[in-house]
Order: structure tokens, then sequence, then C-alpha cells
């Protein structure tokens, strides 16, 4: 290692934090996300150096329809792991709660008849915010969860590619092996059409995304 990396590594010299985030612009993100002064989350609001080593000062955020509806039976032909994660680890990404599903969950959780959480390799929530809530209130430690090794915008960006590509039994029915390597996959979308070509495509696109290092 260099004296540049070193004094980078230190926090010394012109190391570059991204000038959008003002001042003025963390104080909206406190008011935004209720930060109070001297949480854990305030001290990474105002103190966090994404730049210099990749912590985010403030956690992502998106609308409830931008996020993709995956059940655990879409993804019987994709990586992922199943796992007991506990609660404080969980990463919520979505303010909106819908009563009705509330409620739902909160029986479900309690009759031990939910699905798994989706979350991504960084442990955000990507679908099963509302038994994430209903949890936390029936004071559980831990939820079942459905892990995928990708993060949740290379999930977002790869499922909208296909909508739901990964229904129960479809790439069997399409004719599609998500076994195969990204090269086959992407030969045979670009020679093939409708849902086969969808399939292969959203396959090779979630087998070439980014995993957790």
């Amino acid at each position: 290692m260099n004296i540049a990396e070193l004094k980078k590594l230190a926090g010394i010299g012109p190391t570059m934090e991204n000038p959008s985030i003002t001042s003025t612009n963390l104080r909206k993100k406190e008011k935004e996300f209720n930060i109070k002064p001297g949480d854990p989350e305030w001290f990474r609001l105002w103190f966090a150096k994404p730049k210099m080593t990749g912590e985010m000062p403030y956690k992502k955020e998106y609308k409830r329809e931008s996020l993709p509806q995956i059940r655990p039976d879409d993804l019987v032909d994709f990586p992922h792991t199943k796992e007991k994660v506990k609660l404080e680890k969980l990463i919520p990404v979505q303010k909106e709660r819908i009563k009705e599903n509330l409620v739902r969950q909160y029986r479900k959780i309690k009759q031990n008849t939910y699905n798994p959480i989706i979350i991504d390799c960084d442990n955000n929530i990507i679908n099963g915010h509302h038994r994430y809530s209903a949890a936390k209130k029936l004071g559980l430690k831990e939820i079942n969860a459905i892990r995928l090794p990708y993060d949740i915008d290379t999930v977002i960006e790869n499922f909208a590619d296909g909508k739901k590509p990964g229904r129960k039994g479809l790439a069997k029915r399409s004719g599609v092996n998500c076994k195969q390597s990204v090269s086959k996959l992407r030969k045979i979308a670009k020679n093939s059409s409708g849902e086969r070509s969808r399939m292969a495509h959203w396959c090779a696109n979630m087998k070439s995304g980014k995993k957790k290092k």
C-alpha cells in the first residue's frame, strides 16, 4: 500500500465526499427520516464518508410500487438462501403501510403461516414490509427470510425487465434453463421472442448482477 492510499484511509488529504450532501440537505434528511441529534442514525448521517468507506449517510427509500412483489415461488430457478434473521438487522426501505395488509400479516405471523421476507445481500427488505412491522409489533426478535445474493437496485432493475418472470414453473415452460452460463442465456434471449426471450434475459441479468463480496 502506498502513501496516497494510506492518507486516504486515514482521512488525510483531498478525499472528496459527495458535494451534494450539504448541511442544508442533511437537515432535510433529519426531518424527512425523523432523525434526532445523538441517535446512531444522526452520527451516520453527519459523519459518514461514502467515498472513502462506502457507507451511505442515510437509508435508501423506495415507493411501494417500485419494489417488486417477489414471492418464494418466484425464486425456484434463482440462487437464494433461507434463514432466520434478527429484526434489528433488517433495513426497511418503504414508509407506506396499508392497514388491511398489516392486520392480515399480524394474524399470519401469530399463526406462523406467513411467507418469508425477501431481502437483498445487505439486509434491505425487498418484499415484506408489512410482515416486518407486524413482527415488531408482536415483539419478535427473529423472522423467516429469503436472502438474494444481489443488492436491492440490481433486483429492482432486473425484475422490471421481465415483469414477473419467476412465476413457478415459468422457466421450464419457457424452455429456459437458468443454470446455464450468462453467455448462453444472452444468446437464447437474442435468438428468441416473447416469454422465452424475457426469461432468458432476466436470468442472465440476475446471474451477472452485483454479488456481495
